[in-house]
């Protein structure tokens, strides 16, 4: 039989998914670690004619191995640890738990007798172990890193550009628990940050930066920067101080057009804090990125500041964008995330209007139990929990 197989030249470092069915065997002088699917069944084709310690060969399963076996498959190598990084991300589901003790703190707060939960997907750079993990693991996918970065955008700018939408994404929570409850709150800063540079952009700001002034005039609207370069003309340059670091740096930018309309070749967010009483303490662990736990996240200080219990003893998780005006957008990874809530138990999920197709389908088709609900507002989705038995 070994006439019929495929020889495969390996190095140290090297990874190799075999996909279940495909005939293959070891080559002697080779250290491996195997990571499989749990299975107590191996079926033996050929042994080399080796013997057991009583001089028997051991039992052969031509049978029942020709039965399973799948000549159509490919062995895939995969060439080291680095490269994968390189190419590929793991997603996997998981959940927090949005309880006082735990994430989110306000003082002298209504307690539950439920739980409030958000789904959200937990994403790393590739290496070899969660890779072939993602063969076998359903909570597991892999994505091209091309995939989910902009254009001229690099891996540590996406970081930074998901972590500042998941802060921005509890700014936006506390507003809108907080107007919604009757509770006082009002801004406290209001900062324009570099979240992307375009590829032809001809700058020294960089990601991150905060936008302190253009041309000598303070910033505190994006009306200030369009007022400032609607006075320029195509291949003009503005000066632009910038917070970076905590320092105070001069930066330029030559003017463009794009659309029609003159442009730095930056895309900018508008980062707004909030000062509320009673004051809010996220207790978060600092691995959380991107602005799917929104939603959740304002129903769970919406749930603190009022006498009556949103969750009415039920555990309660999902997923969903909040802005400013209660909006709830779509969000990505449903799979992992209804995944995880049906391994936390849930009674309920949330999600998106934008995102119930898919997630209905993905509910009948893995027969998951809990009560699955759309909303398109925070105002709607208390009026969902409302009318739960």
């Amino acid at each position: 039989i070994n006439k019929c197989l495929n020889f495969i030249s390996i190095k140290k470092g090297d990874s190799i998914y075999i996909p279940a069915g495909t005939v293959h065997a070891i080559l002697k002088n080779t250290l491996i670690c195997e990571i499989q699917q749990n299975s107590d069944i191996t079926y033996r084709i050929y042994d080399w004619n080796r013997k057991d310690k009583n001089g028997k060969r051991r039992e052969i399963h031509l049978k029942e191995a020709i039965e399973v076996i799948k000549t159509e498959n490919k062995p895939v190598l995969i060439a080291n640890e680095k490269d994968i990084s390189k190419i590929v991300g793991i997603k996997k589901a998981n959940r927090v738990r949005l309880k006082e003790y735990f994430n989110i703190k306000i003082d002298n707060s209504y307690s539950s007798d439920g739980s409030l939960e958000a789904l959200y997907v937990r994403e790393g750079r590739g290496i070899v172990l969660t890779y072939l993990l993602s063969y076998v693991i359903p909570s597991f996918e892999r994505e091209k890193i091309e995939d989910v970065t902009l254009e001229n955008e690099d891996v540590e700018d996406y970081d930074y550009r998901e972590r500042l939408y998941f802060t921005s994404s509890l700014d936006a929570a506390t507003k809108v628990a907080f107007e919604k409850a009757g509770k006082d709150v009002r801004i406290a800063s209001s900062d324009f940050i570099v979240l992307y540079i375009d590829k032809v952009a001809k700058t020294n700001l960089e990601v991150g930066d905060k936008i302190v002034s253009v041309d000598d005039k303070n910033i505190t609207s994006y009306d200030d920067i369009v007022n400032v370069i609607n006075d320029k003309s195509e291949g003009e340059s503005v000066n632009i101080t910038v917070n970076r670091d905590g320092e105070l740096v001069d930066t330029s930018s030559t003017l463009s057009i794009v659309d029609g309309k003159i442009k730095m070749g930056v895309v900018l967010s508008n980062e707004i804090k909030y000062e509320s009483n009673p004051e809010v303490e996220f207790l978060f662990d600092g691995n959380q990125a991107g602005p799917s736990g929104g939603l959740m996240i304002s129903l769970s200080i919406y749930n603190k500041l009022v006498s009556e219990d949103i969750t009415k003893g039920k555990k309660v998780v999902g997923t969903g964008t909040i802005d400013t005006l209660g909006n709830v957008g779509a969000i990505g990874g449903i799979k992992q995330k209804l995944y995880g809530a049906d391994k936390a138990n849930a009674d309920v999920v949330i999600v998106p209007f934008d995102n119930y197709n898919e997630a209905k389908k993905i509910k009948d088709e893995e027969g998951y139990q809990f009560n699955l609900i759309s909303v398109k507002t925070f105002d709607e989705a208390l009026e969902k929990l409302e009318k739960l038995d």
